[in-house]
């Protein structure tokens, strides 16, 4: 196989294995809420306003659970 394809087929994999460890750890954490809000922005790509919809919050109140959620997130990529 040439050794472009090999590179970018060694790119996907990581991506994906990045993807899934993120995942996991999203599913780990603790809080309900910020565990939802972080699914629904990383995983789901749902903008600030969809998710204020989707659980309830205020828009100021979602980036507030953001950052929150943010600090309590641990990933070692």
């Amino acid at each position: 196989m040439e050794s472009w394809i090999m590179r970018e087929k060694e790119m996907c994999d990581k991506l994906i294995k990045t993807h899934i460890n993120i995942v996991d750890k999203i599913e780990l954490m603790s809080d309900p809420t910020e565990k939802n809000l972080l699914r629904l922005k990383y995983i789901h790509g749902m903008t600030w306003e969809e998710i204020s919809d989707e659980i309830g919050y205020s828009y100021r109140q979602i980036h507030n659970i953001h950052k929150r959620a943010l600090q309590n997130f641990n990933i070692n990529i």
